[in-house]
């Protein structure tokens, strides 16, 4: 726990080196000198921070400790350092960069990504299904179960392409699903006039195409079907789920024996506070009238 006396020596420490004058004189460097000298002053200029930043020094180190906990006391005092003298190299480009036009700033950035490894792109979905198909068949080996679902978004009309795709893809590979989750909204509310309508539409939808990819009846294709929901407003302007919809989607996900109900999502199951902004759909509530986990108390009653 810090003392009274740490904190004045970390407010000795701000004053003096964080200032308007430290950081005038920066820009003014940054600005005027060539980049080899702005990076010599920043290197020569981190060290004398490292040594006279005794609280900041420390506290970089006790950070550094716990993800390289095999580190020696040295090798952390050196890593740092070399903290301060990243920063001070960022530092130093940003402030470059701020004058600078794209034929300029192009070589700069080439010459600091150089090191960065090149992109590797996502494995296409044969490659995902494939490895899906050893690890269930390991575990299978091991007397256990691994258990997969997959989500899907949905359109109007149930499963895009690209979703039918991956399930195709995946029963070539000899992969197996438990629940293919359907997320029922974000689609945009144009095939019915309700929101409960419009969900029994696409997830009647996805049922029939679950009944021709896999062979099942309307019953085995309902209890592999999960339904996902989201609560209040979505990205989509022209949907909106109410506690209403829930209720009877509730009811409608019993009757069906779905394989599972659940919706995005509990963070959001809050009204809004009306004294700060907030986005149509926001992170942190549903922007509806609304108690406290209204949403979550409909879908926890949920047992298949």
């Amino acid at each position: 726990m810090r003392t009274d006396s740490d904190l004045s020596a970390v407010r000795w420490h701000a004053g003096a080196l964080n200032n308007g004058l430290v950081f005038g004189a920066t820009y003014h460097l940054c600005t005027h000198l060539p980049r080899p000298c702005a990076y010599a002053i920043g290197h020569a200029g981190t060290w004398l921070a490292y040594q006279l930043m005794r609280d900041g020094s420390r506290a970089i180190v006790d950070n550094l400790r716990v993800v390289r906990p095999d580190a020696t006391e040295r090798e952390l005092k050196r890593l740092a350092l070399l903290t301060y003298r990243c920063y001070a190299r960022d530092t130093i480009d940003f402030i470059r960069s701020l004058g600078m036009n794209r034929a300029e700033l192009e070589p700069m950035v080439e010459e600091r990504f150089a090191h960065v490894p090149p992109f590797r792109p996502e494995p296409d979905a044969a490659s995902v299904e494939a490895a899906i198909k050893i690890l269930q068949d390991n575990a299978r080996a091991a007397g256990r179960t691994l258990h997969v679902s997959l989500t899907i978004p949905m359109t109007t009309v149930g499963l895009p392409g690209t979703g039918t795709d991956e399930i195709r893809q995946a029963i070539a590979a000899g992969a197996a699903f438990d629940i293919i989750n359907i997320m029922a909204f974000d689609y945009g509310l144009t095939n019915a006039s309700n929101m409960t309508d419009s969900v029994k539409l696409v997830a009647t939808a996805a049922k029939n195409q679950m009944k021709t990819l896999f062979g099942y009846d309307d019953a085995t294709a309902y209890t592999h079907l999960g339904l996902q929901l989201m609560n209040g407003h979505t990205d989509q302007p022209s949907e909106l789920f109410l506690q209403a919809d829930f209720t009877n989607l509730l009811a409608y996900a019993r009757t069906n024996h779905f394989g599972w109900l659940s919706y995005w999502s509990l963070n959001r199951d809050r009204v809004c506070d009306p004294s700060v902004p907030h986005a149509w759909a926001d992170g942190a509530c549903s922007s509806v009238s609304q108690n406290a986990w209204d949403f979550t108390k409909i879908v926890a009653q949920y047992n298949g």
